[in-house]
């Protein structure tokens, strides 16, 4: 929890737009391929278009969802999944695309469970400016309220 509260990425694999810096692993920086997708996510939805609207053309165009992108990137079979609503939705949600690291949104019961539960976004470790922002803190805020 202490890496979570001093804005230290400890997640298994950067969000969709981002990589590991080579130099710390515990730092994002932006990967340019994938945040090229995520800003033009954020720039058709901020100029109007609806989120299915968005998935249908990044499916039209053959973009890879994010963990195809992933298993590309690292020499894996990808599965070919389509982009769906939900998937837009997740990244047009997400603050880590302006520059805060969100952590800690889950909770496992014991080392042993498989299982995890969600926490209270009030219970969210948001450590504000760790890493470069793809989007405007503007456009992200404009998309969340729906403009």
């Amino acid at each position: 929890t202490a890496k979570m509260k001093s804005g230290q990425y400890i997640g298994s694999f950067a969000p969709y737009g981002y990589k590991k810096s080579a130099d710390d692993k515990n730092r994002l920086v932006v990967d340019p391929e994938s945040a090229r997708t995520v800003k033009r996510i954020f720039d058709m939805r901020y100029g109007g278009y609806t989120t299915k609207d968005i998935a249908r053309s990044l499916n039209t165009e053959g973009i890879l969802i994010p963990l195809d992108y992933r298993r590309q990137k690292l020499g894996l079979e990808i599965s070919r999944r389509e982009w769906t609503q939900s998937g837009v939705c997740k990244i047009l949600r997400n603050q880590v695309y302006i520059g805060n690291t969100v952590q800690g949104k889950s909770v496992k019961p014991s080392i042993r469970s498989k299982r995890t539960y969600p926490k209270g976004r009030d219970e969210w470790i948001v450590v504000k400016n760790t890493h470069p922002p793809i989007v405007s803190e503007t456009v992200f805020r404009s998309v969340q309220s729906g403009r």
